[in-house]
């Protein structure tokens, strides 16, 4: 009769006394991470070269699929080891149950082994393919395992592969510290076994937390026996084509403008970019460059990081934040900024970048009232003295006045923003705008002078026609306190003067005979 208890022996499935093609001491993260150069795992050197960039950082935006599993708390472990030792008939591997999942006894702590036996399918590739995952998970997680490949991905020739199952044993060992004395107990059920151990967390993250602790890692790959399925399943390593198009239509990015739409021209406006799954590895600045368009061939003038990416919690997801400031160019219209920019990564591979869409934004500039007009002169016109050919100067004059504009700092500059002057039928020539402010503050308002000039290819004698153009834009000062204000330029035509027909001349009178 066997000394193992039958529940055990079918749960484990023993029955069929499996052997051990390979026993890696090392987590499932590590053996589906790892790329492999032929597809054998047992002639595997695992060099840390060849891992993907998994991390413990990264736990929650890897799936995490769930397998039959069987629990055993500490004293059962001892149990279970000196059973399987004491019975011939079974070449499961005792030493290793012995020696590295057998916990102390102590009064302050609970150590619970679990074992795993079955076909464990690979995380990474299953993000990759997605044919297992729900359409809304579906891009962000292969956005991931894209990602990844990019990040490992070196050009040259060779067969590389990854492991997409193995059939097998999974062990470890998990403590919690508790002041409940141990008990012995079994459970069954289904569980998510963890990709990490201690010794692979990053800047100690886990063993901080000190209620909580996983060690032992083991992972027994089944040898194959004669007659039946393989033990493990490989695929190719994707290409690099295949590789980018996949992480670039797959994007999971979201931009907004947190403080609202509008914006002031001469400040920077910030934006925020979350983008999902991106690898904790890759949420800094010195991995990506901001261009304005995919088809920018380097950096945005007008888009730059403001500080460090962050990552934080959106929706029940891990994002990385990207700060994104925009600042506008002096000739920055009245109406909206739609802004569609993209983070390029900025190593390349194999002369290729990888390009993040970030999302669509539309600012708009909040302009603020009309001026108010008190007088307007003009068109007045002078002769350029010796121009050939001819050519005649006009320039009009409008006197506004600025109100509730405040303790006005007397030096401060005046913007023309986008000023037009339309009169494309009869202008040979652009408007040029000045503006300059005429007498002191009085009160709370002061005057300014808007002169328009325009060059006429000609010469213009008095009396002229003229047509009506109007004139549209806007006025801008800095306020005491560093804010830029508005002023509209609306409901202003001026007189453009045209040369009047000639008259056709009077024909002489016939002689009489």
């Amino acid at each position: 009769m066997s000394a193992i208890d039958p529940r055990i022996i079918g749960r484990l499935n023993l029955t069929a006394n499996p052997t051990i093609l390979k026993d890696l001491e090392m987590s499932l993260g590590r053996v589906f991470g790892h790329v492999y150069s032929s597809r054998d795992v047992s002639a595997a050197t695992f060099e840390n070269k060849n891992f993907l960039r998994l991390t413990y950082e990264d736990r929650d935006k890897i799936l995490q699929p769930g397998f039959p599993s069987t629990r055993l708390e500490a004293s059962c472990i001892s149990i279970l080891a000196g059973a399987l030792s004491a019975n011939a008939d079974f070449a499961f591997p005792t030493a290793t149950l012995q020696a590295a999942l057998e916990a102390e006894s102590r009064s302050d702590s609970r150590s619970t082994m679990e074992v795993v036996r079955g076909r464990f399918n690979s995380p990474v590739w299953e993000m990759w393919d997605g044919s297992t995952i729900e359409n809304i998970d579906r891009a962000r997680h292969k956005f991931y395992a894209g990602i990844l490949f990019w990040d490992w991905y070196i050009p040259g020739p060779g067969n590389r592969s990854l492991l997409e199952y193995f059939d097998g044993t999974v062990i470890y060992r998990q403590t919690r510290t508790e002041t409940d004395q141990q008990t012995d107990a079994e459970a069954s059920g289904r569980l998510n076994i963890p990709m990490f151990t201690a010794a692979a967390s990053v800047d100690g993250e886990l063993r901080q937390q000190s209620s909580y602790a996983l060690e032992d890692f083991h992972v027994l790959i089944d040898t194959p026996r004669t007659g039946a399925p393989a033990t493990t399943g490989w695929r190719a390593f994707p290409d690099l084509a295949a590789i980018v198009a996949a992480v670039e239509n797959a994007s999971p990015a979201e931009l907004s403008a947190p403080d609202g739409p509008m914006i002031d021209p001469t400040q920077p406006k910030m934006l925020h970019a979350d983008i999902q799954s991106l690898p904790a590895a890759y949420c800094n600045r010195s991995s990506w460059q901001v261009r304005d368009s995919r088809s920018a061939t380097g950096p945005s003038s007008q888009l730059a990081f403001a500080s460090d990416p962050l990552q934080v919690r959106k929706d029940n997801l891990t994002v990385c934040r990207f700060q994104i400031s925009y600042t506008p160019t002096a000739s920055t219209t009245t109406g909206d900024v739609a802004l569609t920019p993209f983070l390029a990564s900025a190593n390349e591979k194999s002369q290729q970048r990888l390009w993040l869409k970030l999302g669509d934004v539309t600012l708009t500039r909040n302009a603020g009232p009309e001026l108010h007009r008190l007088s307007q002169q003009g068109p007045s016109v002078y002769p350029v003295n010796g121009s050939i050919p001819e050519a005649s100067d006009i320039q009009w004059s409008i006197r506004f006045q600025l109100r509730n504009i405040g303790s006005y700092n007397d030096t401060d500059r005046i913007i023309l923003d986008n000023l037009r002057l339309d009169c494309a039928d009869v202008m040979t020539n652009g408007a040029e705008f000045a503006a300059t402010f005429d007498g002191p503050l009085t009160g709370s308002s002061r005057t300014l002078v808007l002169t328009i000039r325009n060059r006429f290819q000609g010469a213009l004698a008095t009396p002229f026609d003229t047509v009506q153009c109007p004139v549209t834009g806007e006025v801008g000062y800095r306020s005491p306190s560093g804010a830029m204000l508005w002023r509209r330029v609306e409901n202003l035509t001026v007189n453009f003067p045209q040369p009047r027909p000639q008259q056709p001349m009077a024909a002489p009178a016939a002689n009489r005979p």
